[in-house]
């Protein structure tokens, strides 16, 4: 009996851990998209939005920068280093005056980090 209950312990801590870790990356995750999703999304917004962006584009790289060690443990590589690419090239082609670049580099964020929120999301179809 002793066994079981400890069994059940064990089980208890790493399901209350995964879940944990699911809610914190998720909200790192949303957090993150909320800001890459009010950046510019074509030449003519990244124009004229381009004298309010610079704080922002330097506190989301801040961001991100810190959120990075806490993604890498438990998230997918792959998605991950596309969307550090992604933010180093939406700081650069930011600080070169590049909307097209910033903009792609957007796009691609955007669709790593949505892909990863996808796959740390809980749901029926991830667990069959």
């Amino acid at each position: 009996m002793k066994t079981f209950l400890a069994a059940l312990l064990l089980m208890a801590v790493i399901v209350g851990f995964a879940a944990l870790n699911t809610i914190l990356v998720i909200k790192k995750t949303d957090e993150l998209l909320g800001i890459a999703e009010s950046f510019p999304a074509n030449d003519i917004q990244f124009e004229a939005k381009k004298n309010d962006l610079s704080e922002k584009v330097t506190d989301f790289a801040t961001l991100w920068s810190k959120a990075i060690p806490f993604l890498a443990y438990t998230s997918n590589y792959q998605n991950l280093n596309r969307a550090d690419e992604a933010v180093t090239l939406l700081y650069a082609s930011f600080q070169s005056d590049s909307a097209a670049d910033f903009i792609a580099a957007r796009y691609d964020f955007l669709d790593a980090m949505r892909r990863l929120r996808n796959l740390e999301a809980i749901s029926f179809s991830s667990v069959f």
